[in-house]
């Protein structure tokens, strides 16, 4: 028997959620991170989102801040999503394993204002260059 493409696509994006969340839910009930230490403990994420401004119920949506899922072992998550041609960053941490999270969030802001001004500064030397 032959199956189509799109058959083993549709499958698959339903099986390998369906499988993950069954192994994920296993390894809680096992508290396998209690045995074993996890193959990471940072998790960093894209969320692509409309470049157009959304409305509910006559209500313009003017910002999109992003909460990500912390995993067994996993100590900080770091989430950007996009909108309406703004970037959005929310992080996340475990107490325990990260306790000073807003510091972290306080550098990614720094850092962020650190880009901005390199990325202006680099605009106007490549228009200085196109001038010559």
């Amino acid at each position: 028997m032959v199956l189509s493409e799109d058959l083993l696509r549709q499958w698959a994006q339903l099986a390998v959620p369906a499988l993950s969340s069954r192994l994920a839910r296993l390894a809680a009930n096992l508290r396998l991170f209690d045995r074993v230490p996890p193959l990471f403990n940072v998790l960093v994420s894209n969320v692509p989102g409309p470049d157009f401004p959304l409305w509910c119920a006559g209500a313009r949506l003017v910002a999109l801040y992003p909460v990500g899922p912390l995993g067994d072992g996993a100590g900080l998550n770091v989430t950007v999503a996009s909108y309406a041609g703004t970037l959005y960053f929310g992080v996340v941490g475990c107490r325990d394993l990260v306790p000073e999270v807003d510091v972290l969030a306080h550098f990614l802001t720094d850092s962020l204002g650190e880009l901005r001004k390199a990325a202006a500064r680099a605009a106007q030397e490549g228009l200085a260059e196109t001038d010559c």
